[in-house]
C-alpha cells in the first residue's frame, strides 16, 4: 500500500471499498486524490503494482450522480496514445471519440475483483 494512504481517510463509500480491495488483494497501491485535510477525501487511484491496471474511485463525479460511489478503469495504453498525439486529458475523458475508452465506468464489484485475487 501507498505510504501516504495508510492513515488516509476517505468518504465512507471509497473507504469501504478500498477497504476490501487491502483486505484481499496483493501487490496494489491506493493513492489519494486532491487529499482534503479538515474532511475526508472523496477519490483514489487504485494502481495494481507491476501492471497497467488502474483504476479510479470517487464520490460526486459529474454525469454519475445516481451512484454512491463511481468506479472507472482507466486504459492506459491508449491514454499514452493520445498524449503522444498532444491531447489534454480534458479532451481524452470529454470528448466523444474517445467516450467510455479513456475511463470506462464499471460496477463496484467488478472493480472489486479487477483487483483482488479471488
Amino acid at each position: 500500500m501507498h505510504g501516504s494512504s495508510a492513515n488516509m481517510k476517505f468518504v465512507k463509500p471509497v473507504q469501504d471499498i478500498v477497504k476490501e480491495i487491502l483486505d484481499t488483494a496483493h501487490g496494489v497501491e491506493v493513492v489519494p486524490t486532491f487529499p482534503d485535510d479538515p474532511r475526508e477525501t472523496l477519490s483514489c487511484i487504485v494502481h495494481e503494482l507491476g501492471t497497467q491496471k488502474y483504476g479510479l474511485l470517487s464520490v460526486n463525479v459529474e454525469g454519475h450522480i445516481d451512484n454512491d460511489v463511481n468506479c472507472f478503469i482507466f486504459n492506459g495504453k491508449l491514454y499514452d496514445y493520445c498524449k503522444a498525439e498532444g491531447f489534454t486529458q480534458t479532451q481524452m475523458v470529454s470528448d466523444k471519440s474517445f467516450e467510455n475508452k479513456v475511463m470506462t465506468a464499471i460496477k463496484p464489484d467488478e472493480f472489486i475483483k479487477m483487483f483482488t485475487d479471488e
